[in-house]
């Protein structure tokens, strides 16, 4: 079914980068994980990481990554209810889960 939980064990073996859709505040991101190939594998990873990782952005699809700086997962959904709303067709039809972040004190 759906979890919401905060982020367990393992980190991911490779620094991720979040998507154009990711919405970024001052202190705060959530990260849209979708459905294509590998992607579910890579978001539980993501939602599965201790400690600081770094968040690379993109302002278009296929466009240059830019440093976003440290985050920490806080939690991660797989909820639809939760994730139904951030769904923007026809771009964004099928989102796996949301991982949530917050940027890591400087």
């Amino acid at each position: 079914m759906s979890s919401t939980k905060s982020a367990p064990s393992s980190a991911a073996t490779r620094s991720p980068r979040t998507s154009s859709s990711t919405r970024l505040a001052r202190s705060s991101a959530s990260a849209s994980v979708g459905r294509k190939g590998d992607q579910p594998k890579w978001g539980i990873k993501l939602a599965e990481t201790r400690g600081q990782l770094p968040v690379y952005v993109r302002r278009t699809e296929g466009g240059k990554w830019f440093y976003n700086g440290l985050y920490e997962v806080t939690s991660h959904t797989t909820d639809p209810t939760i994730i139904r709303p951030r769904l923007l067709p026809p771009k964004i039809v099928a989102i796996d889960r949301l991982v949530f972040l917050k940027r890591c004190a400087a």
